[in-house]
């Protein structure tokens, strides 16, 4: 990074709220840009500006403090002020995005009950298809011409931030609860120490109604750098190969699977020189470190981790150029601060080194349980 300066973390900061660092950094960054998007970009003051807007259309809908916002809103840089602005207006958020099948979302509405639907004017008709008549409908256009809403109504540190909801694949989707305090210290771990600033450019490619974006808005938008948010399903794969150095990207995460294809189309001899590092999602192999230091600079980190949506970030390594790796999967690396990691028998007893096991992870900063679902949490 180029020396601009960066608002630092330390471990007080998770005690507090999304809403009260954003909005330090967006007094130290307030010209510099955001967000940026097919839409346009925002700078850190009209990103809040327009999020405090939001916040006034939430808090004068039904409902009060605590109760959850369903967002309805394409891949772009309007779902990121909506997201704020929920988070403004004390609201934890659940995105539901338009291109999955509306069955899904009318069991996600069902379970988690919110008090009112956000959406973009185009998507307004989703609410009925999504079986939400009863539910008060806020346009996201008409909020914008609200007065802001000055006063942040963001709670503490355990509020409720955002629910999340599993896939579904071993039964009905869970919705899976994070509080302001596990975010914050999420992005605490991947900041510190200097890791990210002002300088870096990260992307957002994966859904806003996946839990794993969340690391990607907020490890941009709590340290001043700029969010580019891209949707690559209505892009294609081969139109980033110039969007990653027109941007540029500084910070890429993407699915182990894209970053392949990614690979497949890029020219041999590409190079992105202020791609620093890449974060691919997924068990990654020796062939794919190797084809991606191919196209990144010499100082560059491939980071292998292990995360889940319960959990959060568990492991992590970083690869440089020069790291000898065994043929095969790649490791995930050593257990994050915070984390207490142990392989177990089906008896609870530890497992010997080599021996197959259950992991098992402990924290006060994972997720506090399920939505409206005490019997999972306690299982």
């Amino acid at each position: 990074m180029s020396g601009t300066v960066t608002l630092p973390w330390d471990r007080g900061d998770v005690e507090g709220s999304i809403g009260d660092r954003l909005l330090a950094v967006a007094a130290l960054h307030g010209d510099r840009t955001a967000v940026r998007g097919a839409a346009g970009y925002l700078t850190y003051r009209s990103l809040v500006d327009a999020a405090r807007r939001v916040a006034r259309g939430i808090s004068e809908a039904p409902g009060s403090v605590g109760d959850p916002v369903a967002l309805v809103f394409d891949h772009d840089t309007s779902v990121i002020v909506a997201i704020l602005g929920a988070l403004l207006a004390g609201r934890p958020y659940v995105a539901l995005d338009p291109a999955v099948p509306a069955a899904r979302h009318r069991h996600v509405l069902v379970d988690l009950g919110p008090s009112v639907i956000l959406a973009e004017r185009h998507h307004a008709h989703l609410a009925a298809e999504f079986g939400a008549d009863s539910v008060g409908m806020v346009e996201f256009e008409s909020s914008l011409a609200l007065d802001p809403l000055e006063s942040s109504l963001d709670q503490g540190p355990d509020s409720v931030a955002g629910v999340f909801y599993t896939s579904g694949t071993t039964g009905q989707p869970k919705g899976v609860i994070r509080t302001h305090r596990t975010i914050l210290h999420r992005t605490m771990l991947d900041s510190v120490p200097g890791a990210f600033g002002p300088d870096d450019t990260f992307s957002l490619l994966y859904s806003t109604s996946f839990g794993t974006s969340v690391n990607d808005m907020f490890s941009a938008l709590l340290n001043g750098g700029t969010l580019a948010v891209r949707d690559v399903k209505g892009s294609g794969v081969g139109s980033m190969v110039d969007w990653l150095a027109d941007e540029p990207i500084t910070v890429l995460h993407a699915p182990v699977a894209l970053m392949r294809r990614l690979i497949d189309v890029m020219d041999p001899g590409r190079q992105y020189p202020r791609l620093r590092m890449v974060i691919p999602s997924g068990r990654m192999y020796r062939s794919d470190v190797t084809r991606l230091f191919d196209h990144l600079p010499d100082e560059a980190v491939v980071i292998s981790r292990y995360a889940s949506t319960e959990t959060s970030l568990v492991c992590r390594m970083a690869i440089g150029r020069n790291v000898d790796l065994e043929d095969g999967v790649v490791p995930i690396g050593q257990p994050v601060g915070d984390r207490h990691v142990t392989i177990e028998r089906p008896n609870g007893q530890l497992a010997e080194t080599g021996e197959v096991g259950e992991i098992v992870v402990s924290s006060r900063f994972m997720f506090p349980g399920y939505w409206d679902d005490a019997a999972r949490t306690a299982a």
